[in-house]
């Protein structure tokens, strides 16, 4: 019988290991078939990447996270403003306990013993 020959599976993964500092980066081995190797360093929060160009030379490249100012900082209200809120809210409060003593049980029942 014959059985067709087997195709060399491929990972499409990245090389590369995770690193402690740029100098574990730098003297990290990588492939000289020209593929970039990927070195990311938590601690720092880079990633460094190493790769040969079209004359093998070495060509090592930095990435660093950065914020960009997209965090706002936070709007505080002034104490006078949050004082008079305090004193509606308690108002309020009040209130609402003045009228919850005013319900009468069953008030909306009909005189037919229905609710209405």
């Amino acid at each position: 019988m014959y059985a067709p020959p087997q195709q060399a599976i491929q990972y499409g993964g990245i090389k590369g290991r995770v690193v402690t500092s740029i100098d574990e980066a730098r003297a990290a081995q990588i492939d000289f078939d020209g593929s970039a190797s990927y070195f990311p360093c938590p601690a720092e929060r880079k990633i460094y990447v190493k790769s040969l160009d079209l004359n093998g030379n070495p060509v090592f490249e930095v990435y660093q996270l950065t914020n960009n100012g997209t965090q706002q900082q936070p709007v505080y209200v002034e104490n006078s403003a949050f004082a008079a809120l305090q004193q509606r809210v308690e108002q309020l409060e009040a209130a609402l306990k003045g009228v919850s003593g005013n319900v009468q049980p069953g008030a909306n029942i009909t005189n037919d013993g229905q609710q209405g």
